[in-house]
């Protein structure tokens, strides 16, 4: 009888949870997908719409692939699509507020200028297609394939979101010539977006890094989805049949690849060289029984109460890079043991993470302690929530992935609904500000033009959602907006100064042939 009741109370667990999850995902997407959003706010559109996938969609259709329930290995999992229907609902009414307030608009104009000011709208030249990917290989693979200077390694590592500047050019050129699908262009793009992702899947490799690879395949996927809903491509029967027998023979290269450079991550902490990481990954890939059973034993280990912590919800890790509702789950259940003081450390921990995310002239003024950036940024925001609420210090330096909502509630409680509210609005200002509205200009609805930024950065604001801390919404401006436009503008600058136009003669020879 007590068996039969349990069983029932897990079923109705999952079946609500599974209700919740859909419901909340048809209000974001029911607001958010409106073709005509995507003309007038198209990036602010994007985020709102990664709000829906990354929190609510993405686990409810994942786990349906997998065979597995939306609460797999979730200890609340009620109160985490609770959580997130919250943050959806609270991101739409942001998008709305956003949308009608006049200030809004009048600040995004004018980020919208300054920007305009600094040269990232227009399309990138081959000689920029270039030199600027190969910035991005130089700075991907520079932590763990160069030795040097630590300060310069990490000024080199700024740049390694420029991975990403050969899905810029496809999505330009597409977007701005209609004949792009036709011509030589395309067939240079093509070749060089292929022979580049193979050198970025070396050195990923080299790495043991799944991002480096991932994020620019990403990208280009969500470009695809852009191009078609603005009628740039069109989408045929057989392009649909194609492109789904390219995914499910695609899939599992991506999650064997994947898996065994989870499997060879030890190595990589055994500073083990680029060469010999290589080498272990195929050899893990080339092994299948043993990517089989390392599948199975994590799958077995997944129960929090046999390890004291688990991160696994997805088997898949690539769609476990859009939807992993274990996060909010983890900092959920962790925020749930916190007393008043544990709670007000938690939130001046999150405090003393903002400050250091200013320059250190500033950092100054709020600290004499020298070493203030330092000791702030040795320790993580999942490390510190789970040692709140174990007592346990051995947690620290874990590298523990939290989430936004458990460290906001488990902070100042459902009032982070409110600071997540006004942070949506900052996002969505700045966010649209990198693009041009060309239907403003027109009777009919133009495709919206992008800066470069905005297209090495679609991975990134599409997943806002996964942010881990409060504090890295509230900073969205100081560390995800200025930095990434500021290189882009000093390379291109200097990439017009009269030394290196005389030194790149690509574009000109370039223009002679075609003429």
């Amino acid at each position: 009888m007590l068996f039969g009741q349990f069983l029932i109370e897990q079923s109705f667990s999952e079946r609500s949870a599974a209700l919740i999850a859909a419901i909340g995902s048809f209000i974001v997407i029911y607001d958010a997908f409106q073709v005509g959003r995507f003309y007038k706010y198209p990036l602010s559109s994007v985020v709102l719409l990664g709000f829906s996938i990354v929190l609510l969609l993405g686990p409810l259709l994942f786990t349906i692939l997998e065979g597995k329930s939306i609460a797999f290995n979730l200890l609340l999992p009620n109160i985490t699509f609770l959580n997130s229907v919250l943050v959806g609902v609270a991101a739409v009414c942001a998008h709305f507020f956003y949308r009608r307030i006049k200030q809004c608009q009048q600040l995004r104009s004018s980020l919208h200028n300054f920007l305009l000011r600094l040269n990232i709208f227009s399309p990138l030249s081959y000689s920029e297609l270039i030199i600027m990917s190969f910035v991005g290989l130089i700075a991907a693979a520079a932590q763990s394939w160069f030795y040097g200077n630590v300060i310069v390694i990490k000024f080199i590592q700024g740049f390694r979101f420029f991975s990403v500047i050969p899905v810029v050019y496809y999505f330009q050129q597409t977007i701005q010539f209609n004949q792009f699908k036709a011509s030589n262009n395309k067939k240079f793009a093509t070749s060089f977006i292929v022979v580049y992702l193979i050198l970025l899947g070396i050195i990923s490799l080299g790495k043991n890094s799944r991002s480096d690879f991932f994020v620019p395949i990403a990208s280009y996927g969500i470009v695809i989805g852009l191009l078609w809903l603005y009628g740039k491509i069109q989408v045929r029967i057989l392009s649909v049949i194609s492109v789904l027998l390219s995914v499910v023979i695609a899939i599992p290269i991506f999650t064997d690849f994947a898996t065994a450079m989870v499997m060879v991550r030890d190595q990589r902490r055994n500073e083990a060289s680029p060469t010999e990481l290589i080498q272990l990954t195929i050899s893990e890939m080339n092994n299948r029984d043993e990517i089989s059973k390392y599948r199975l034993l994590r799958l077995n280990s997944g129960n929090i109460s046999s390890t004291g912590w688990s991160e696994e919800y997805l088997s898949n890790p690539m769609l476990n890079r859009f939807a992993n509702a274990k996060f909010v789950d983890n900092s959920l259940y962790d925020a749930s043991f916190l007393d008043e003081n544990e709670k007000e450390q938690l939130t001046n921990f999150q405090i003393s993470r903002l400050i250091a995310y200013l320059p250190n002239p500033i950092i100054n003024l709020f600290s004499a302690d020298n070493n203030f950036k330092a000791k702030v940024l040795s320790q993580g925001f999942g490390d510190t929530l789970h040692y709140l609420a174990t007592g346990n210090p051995s947690v620290l330096g874990g590298f523990r992935v939290t989430h936004f909502i458990g460290m906001g509630k488990g902070s100042i409680g459902y009032l982070y609904l409110l600071l997540a509210f006004f942070s949506f609005i900052i996002i969505f200002i700045f966010v649209d500000s990198h693009s041009i509205c060309n239907h403003l200009y027109h009777s009919s609805l133009i495709a919206p033009t992008f800066s470069i930024v905005a297209i090495t950065q679609f991975y990134d604001w599409f997943t806002i959602a996964k942010t881990t801390s409060l504090t890295a919404l509230v900073a969205f401006p100081l560390r995800s907006f200025f930095e990434p436009i500021l290189l882009v503008a000093l390379v291109r600058w200097l990439l017009k100064t009269p030394f290196l136009i005389k030194s790149l003669s690509l574009d000109q020879q370039t223009t002679k042939r075609d003429s």
